[in-house]
């Protein structure tokens, strides 16, 4: 009840305190529990002997671990060399493994960046020769025997320094045993083979909590993937543990008992622990007798109820560690997005076919309109007429044809019509028909103008359909991950000095690399050029500045890859006369996947009409691109938005180039524009295509061109005012261009074009150049 009360109030106390205290506290436990870790481990390992009395491994973990906790590390390796070993023996252990701490020392303080494997290894190395050296030559001289005994000693040191690092280096429990490479697992699992067998040196009362952590050991990994990962693990655990002669036979049991333990893994967590110690027992007892045997069974009725008492929730949760990828990655969250996208896409889709369905239905029924006149008709000529029953009622389709006949609605036979037969009153029937066509005549226009804006709107419906539609595919597709480049490239990292925790290597759809660095622990505080320089080596490809993003969970830093070309580019505008609007517009598009687009639109006819049909089109092209859409999509906005502009007739030529700066390809468009020029080396290639401009029909579509750029290359857009007449001079000049400004290429083309227009060709000049060029 006491320690219920304390308990209790501890809760309470934490409860009170401020979110960085308990942080604060947290971090306090890790720091203990770390230290006690290494504290066990070297003791542990300056117990184990190899090859008979080598005993290097104390040396290879200090010259590993995290130098902070060199100090504890130290002092429990120097106290298990005395209590084990002849005080010569531990007197040298101890100065080599001092000799360790001392070397890091400095390395640690100038260097500490560039620790690694490498580094350790000659830590390791190089003490324990000297040292052993040494104390060959003062114990009575050195001996070629002894000298390959001690270099022995030292390159296994060195050897284990690999492993030990390699494991210390792994973030395990943040990435998991699947987001490692092959290399990090072959690292650990050797790492805990050399503590199992340390451990095993180490008894209570006979008892090894080596051979019992083993033991729980093989049935979590039989519980989890079944009898073949249980018997891998009894094998590889019974080959640690049989290092010492005496217990050569629990080899065997471990790797049976994982075989059959495996086995029974689905019915639990009980019946799993159950059959490894039925088995562990059998196999151990079959021909064997002894103390030993004893001891052996023992600890695995011990492993079998500790496993058993383990809740079910830390099994679990041990798994999803194991489980976890170790590649951070935005994907689950692009494919929601996609998802909803292409919901609203569909949505959209859904609204522009109502909106069209209905246009049909209300073009089909009658014309209020046409009712309007009949009942006019009705009410100002017919009244009092003996023939008004027959036409209106009994024969109400004839006198309706008749009438629009009469009105010119619809076509009318060259013989008299019936109801200029039989009405009496037909003069004054032509008089109020002639009159009610007028009002006839502008309605049916408005009508038509609404029908029109219907079928405008449907359009523009369909325009973001298709717009969300591809841009859902962009998302869908925009990162595609590979683990397997991805896990390579974060040991390079690590095994370079990045303390990083994990990396997702991704492409897009068009081959653009962009990579993801994630830091769960702390902020990205590595050194910045070293990080982009290693990366850029590795992956043979220039990355941009990085763009960190910092939250309460991690720090994500990215990099782009940088543009394989640079796009330059240069206008130049001559209105028809001086001073006037140009009836022409020119615009430079940057889109948010990195394109570059250069656009000219010729306005109907010159001046102030021609400019505001011009404008409204680069505009609207220029917000509707920079923004994600792509032409084809824009072009289905444009088109309905000049039809819907006004009563009068609005028509706008549109001649673009979109050019990738990742591979250089680029896309020419043109609807109803004049001829693009494009230099290649000594070389012009004439862009024509037949279109039409738009505002003039739905459902208009540019012609489209693509073209492969390579560096050097020039484009020239013009409008009619240049082309007009003969166009040949255009392509001397630009064979003839030698100088690398766009801006003054586009002036010089202007400006000939000016001097060589007459009275009959004169029209409103712009010229717009694009070179790309090898980024730098």
């Amino acid at each position: 009840m006491a320690s219920s009360l304390k308990q209790k109030s501890r809760d309470a106390e934490t409860a009170d305190m401020e979110p960085e205290e308990q942080e604060q506290i947290k971090k306090g436990y890790a720091y203990i529990g770390k230290i006690a870790a290494y504290v066990l481990c070297g003791f542990c390992l300056s117990q184990l002997e190899a090859l008979g009395e080598m005993s290097p491994f104390a040396a290879a973990f200090l010259s590993c671990v995290p130098f902070d906790f060199c100090a504890p590390a130290f002092i429990s390796a120097a106290v298990g060399y005395f209590i084990s070993s002849p005080w010569q023996r531990a007197l040298q252990y101890t100065l080599s493994c001092s000799l360790c701490c001392l070397i890091r020392l400095p390395v640690h303080k100038r260097l500490a960046h560039r620790e690694g494997a490498l580094q350790a290894c000659l830590t390791a190395f190089f003490p324990m020769m000297a040292v052993g050296t040494a104390f060959a030559a003062l114990g009575g001289g050195i001996t070629v025997s002894g000298l390959l005994m001690n270099l022995c000693e030292s390159l296994l040191s060195a050897c284990a320094c690999v492993f030990f690092s390699r494991s210390m280096k792994t973030p395990v429990f943040s990435l998991g045993i699947g987001g490692i490479s092959a290399k990090d697992a072959t690292g650990l699992l050797l790492s805990f083979g050399i503590f199992l067998m340390s451990m095993s040196g180490f008894t209570l009362e006979g008892i090894s909590p080596a051979r019992i952590l083993a033991g729980m050991a093989v049935m979590f990994f039989a519980l989890y993937k079944g009898s073949a990962a249980g018997c891998v693990a009894g094998v590889c655990v019974g080959a640690a543990l049989a290092v010492d002669p005496a217990y050569r036979f629990v080899f065997p049991c471990f790797a049976v008992a994982g075989l059959v333990c495996g086995v029974f893994a689905s019915l639990g967590q009980i019946v799993t622990a159950a059959a490894y110690g039925v088995a562990f027992a059998a196999v151990g007892m079959m021909g064997l007798s002894g103390d030993g045997v004893f001891l052996c069974l023992i600890e695995a009725a011990i492993a079998c109820a500790a496993f058993m008492l383990i809740p079910s929730k830390a099994i679990t949760s041990l798994q999803e560690t194991i489980e976890k990828s170790g590649v951070i990655s935005d994907n689950r969250v692009n494919r929601e997005v996609s998802e909803k996208l292409k919901t609203a896409a569909e949505n959209i889709y859904s609204v522009s076919q109502i909106v069209c369905d209905v246009s049909e239905k209300l073009d089909r029924i009658i014309n209020p309109e046409v009712n309007r006149l009949f009942a006019s008709l009705q009410q100002k000529v017919c009244v009092g007429c003996q023939h008004k029953g027959r036409c209106w009622k009994k024969d109400f389709d004839s006198t309706a044809a008749d009438v629009m006949a009469l009105a010119g609605i619809e076509k009318r036979s060259k013989n008299r019509l019936p109801i200029e037969k039989r009405c009496p009153r037909l003069a004054l029937l032509r008089e109020h028909i002639e009159y009610g066509c007028a009002d006839y005549a502008n309605s049916m226009a408005m009508k038509n103008k609404v029908s029109d804006m219907r079928r405008a709107l449907t359009d523009q419906f369909n325009g973001m359909g298709d717009f969300l539609s591809g841009f859902a595919e962009k998302i869908s597709c925009s990162r595609v991950e590979d683990p397997a480049r991805s896990v390579s490239l974060r040991t390079a990292l690590r095994d370079a000095g990045v303390k990083i925790d994990a990396l997702s290597y991704m492409t897009g759809s068009d081959g653009r690399l962009t990579l993801e660095l994630t830091f769960l622990e702390k902020t990205f505080d590595t050194d910045r050029k070293k990080t982009k320089t290693l990366l850029e080596f590795i992956t043979k490809k220039r990355l941009s500045e990085p763009a960190i993003c910092v939250s309460d969970i991690k720090t994500t830093v990215t990099y782009e890859e940088k543009a394989a070309y640079e796009v330059h580019f240069g206008c130049s505008q001559k209105p028809l006369w001086s001073g006037g609007m140009c009836g022409d517009a020119v615009v430079f598009i940057d889109a948010p996947d990195g394109t570059k687009t250069a656009l000219i639109s010729d306005g109907m006819g010159t001046g102030a009409r021609a400019a505001i049909d011009s404008s409204m089109t680069a505009s609207i092209a220029q917000k509707l691109i920079s923004c994600g859409f792509s032409f084809q999509e824009a072009i289905k906005i444009i088109n309905s938005a000049m039809i819907m502009k006004s009563t009068d007739e609005s028509i706008a030529t549109l001649d673009a180039v979109s050019v990738n700066p990742f591979n250089g390809n680029a896309e020419f468009f043109k609807s109803g524009a004049a001829a693009t020029f494009l230099r290649r080396g000594n070389e012009i290639t004439l862009i024509e295509k037949e279109s039409l401009p738009i505002g003039i029909i739905r459902g208009i579509k540019p012609a489209r061109e693509t073209l492969s750029l390579t560096a050097g290359d020039i484009i020239l857009l013009v409008s009619d005012g240049v082309t007009a007449g003969d166009s040949g001079w255009i392509n001397d000049e630009l064979l003839a261009w030698n100088t690398a400004s766009m801006e003054d290429l586009a002036e010089h083309i202007a400006n000939l074009a000016k001097l060589r227009s007459d009275k009959n060709t004169r029209d409103d000049i712009t010229a717009a150049a694009v070179k790309i060029q090898r980024a730098k």
